[in-house]
């Protein structure tokens, strides 16, 4: 797997883009230990790491860019999912266990080698079903005031694809996308191979 940053850019880039640099390498890695080309026996645990780290790099960026860039950010509807993407799963419910928090959904499939696979997922029944009870906890915590933006935006997003003839979407895919959003915001190049 190559490297998105080589030893010698890691010092000349800014803290911004080498945070973006960091989840465009975890997106790779996330990409590489799920779906029909690997054995959900061997990289569950791998997929699951990735994806949160990835969660955690690409929404942290909010924090290391200049505030009109941060606005433009926070005023999309898709980098709101992600952010609520990574409270959640950060901070409240792990992909793997069963929680009414939980936006991620698995298809999986337990043939015989080599058809064994496993997919994360988001569909809007279940990230609808999620905002719910997360929307419930946060006003029950008092911090319904704090992320209510980011959860309004979530629901946006949702609505968005709920009105798809099949209201479901690989992971993989709104990541790219997410990262296509934020190089554009920023002015970042996406790194070739992903």
């Amino acid at each position: 797997m190559p490297m998105l940053a080589t030893y010698e850019e890691i010092d000349n880039l800014t803290p911004a883009e080498l945070r973006f640099r960091q989840a465009c390498q975890f997106y790779v890695l996330f990409k590489e230990h799920h779906g029909p080309s690997v054995d959900p026996l061997d990289t569950r645990l791998f997929w699951m790491c990735y994806a949160d780290a990835f969660l955690m790099t690409l929404v942290s960026l909010k924090d290391l860019v200049s505030p009109d860039q941060k606005k433009a950010l926070n005023g999309s509807d898709l980098f709101r999912m992600m952010t609520v993407l990574r409270n959640v799963t950060v901070h409240q419910a792990v992909v793997s266990k069963g929680s009414p928090l939980n936006m991620i959904v698995r298809d999986i499939y337990l043939g015989g080698r080599p058809w064994r696979y496993e997919n994360a997922m988001l569909g809007a029944v279940r990230i609808t079903e999620a905002l719910d009870h997360y929307e419930q906890k946060l006003k029950q915590e008092n911090r319904w005031d704090r992320e209510r933006r980011n959860v309004e935006g979530a629901r946006r997003w949702n609505a968005g694809l709920a009105a798809q003839a099949t209201p479901r979407v690989e992971l993989w895919q709104v990541f790219l996308e997410a990262l296509t959003f934020v190089a554009g915001v920023c002015g970042f190049t996406l790194p070739t191979g992903l």
